[in-house]
């Protein structure tokens, strides 16, 4: 009861004096409880990476739970004035977007660069399964608003949005806030532009396909791979630590001497498999898995061994939602890339030559560099 009376005064309080209550919530960076001002943004100065850095938290409230800080990470260009800033959005579902680009001192000295928390793994955001489907379904909203917030707290009015994989389903939420900035650009890479379950399987089948014909993998060869996918002890798993391992063009030559020397792929099939998945918040995963993948075309679409083993680990783990929506109609990048083997299929991007899904993004700012000198 005296709790109960506790949460009316400070309801009434805030009313009264139509002002937002400071909230207790806990620093990520610390693990500290701290009070903070539910729409406020507190920042520090540190080092991240060997660059200048604010390391920084924005206050947000999912539904009727306590407010929870939201870390950002916020890197100065080396220009004497706020020039362009670059907002990323990092793949995922499940993972971190407290990383910067791959070889971001090229980029610092044209760029300052944002990276914005994803809701769900980097507030260590922790809720019972209904409140979950609740959240996420306004999730890839919350994301861009986020983002939104926090580069309008730095005032810059030229913004590069730079969107990796699954990133890129948050980001074209955010492209509906172009019209905020005077210059705006975005950049795709190996986009996620599609919620058909049968679709991405198959993009994964012909990926596999794409990289086995080009090691001129005989039919035996390939024959034999998917015998000891069908019959390993989970061939879902097994069948996407294969896409995870071909992901990463550095890893076609492990691939390869175990076609040449007659080994089980299965081990390291396995292996990749539990890396993705120790790297990842695996709560949020089934979250972001559950209310995306859209499996109602029709399951009699063509699809090899390979591709119903990728349908069955999603199919069997997630329920779709047919609710959700996303704006892949009217998201439209202005440039978008994909590699060379990818299980992203877009029409009209460019092609990256020898990369792959994953090692894609390791190479992103050569290209944004590239369209930022011709514009």
């Amino acid at each position: 009861m005296r709790h109960i009376s506790h949460i009316i005064f400070f309801f009434i309080l805030g009313l009264i004096t139509n002002k937002p209550i400071i909230a207790q919530v806990i620093d990520p960076w610390t693990g500290k409880a701290i009070f903070n001002n539910s729409s406020s943004i507190q920042t520090r100065n540190g080092i991240f990476e060997g660059f200048n850095a604010q390391y920084g938290l924005l206050a947000h409230r999912p539904q009727m739970e306590h407010y929870k800080s939201l870390p950002f990470i916020y890197l100065q260009g080396n220009t004497p004035n706020k020039k362009s800033l670059i907002v990323v959005f990092n793949g995922g579902p499940g993972a971190s977007n407290l990383s910067t680009l791959p070889y971001s001192d090229s980029l610092i000295n044209c760029f300052s660069i944002l990276m914005v928390g994803y809701r769900g793994v980097d507030d260590e955001s922790q809720n019972s399964r209904q409140e979950h489907e609740t959240i996420a379904r306004d999730d890839f909203n919350n994301i861009a608003c986020d983002a939104l917030k926090v580069i309008q707290h730095y005032g810059y009015d030229t913004v590069y949005v730079v969107a990796h994989s699954f990133g890129t389903v948050y980001a074209c939420e955010f492209l509906k806030y172009k019209d905020h900035f005077s210059q705006f650009y975005s950049l795709f890479f190996s986009p996620v532009l599609t919620r058909d379950l049968n679709a991405v399987s198959r993009s994964m089948e012909n990926m596999i396909k794409k990289v086995f014909d080009d090691f001129e993998c005989s039919s035996l060869e390939c024959q034999r791979v998917l015998n000891q996918i069908t019959n390993s002890e989970d061939p879902g798993n097994t069948a996407l630590g294969l896409v995870l391992l071909l992901s990463k063009f550095e890893n076609f030559d492990i691939v390869r001497n175990f076609l040449q020397q007659d080994k089980s792929i299965v081990p390291a099939c396995e292996l990749a498999y539990k890396q993705h998945e120790n790297a990842i918040s695996v709560t949020d995963q089934k979250v972001k898995y559950t209310l995306f993948f859209d499996d109602s075309s029709e399951e009699t679409e063509i699809r090899g061994v390979f591709g119903q083993a990728i349908y069955r680990y999603f199919k069997n783990r997630y329920v779709s939602s047919r609710s959700l929506k996303c704006n892949f109609d009217i998201c439209i990048p202005d440039t978008t890339f994909v590699a060379q083997y990818d299980f992203s299929e877009v029409l009209n991007a460019t092609e990256i030559r020898n990369t792959a899904h994953s090692s894609v993004w390791n190479i992103a700012y050569k290209y944004i560099i590239e369209i930022e000198r011709s514009r």
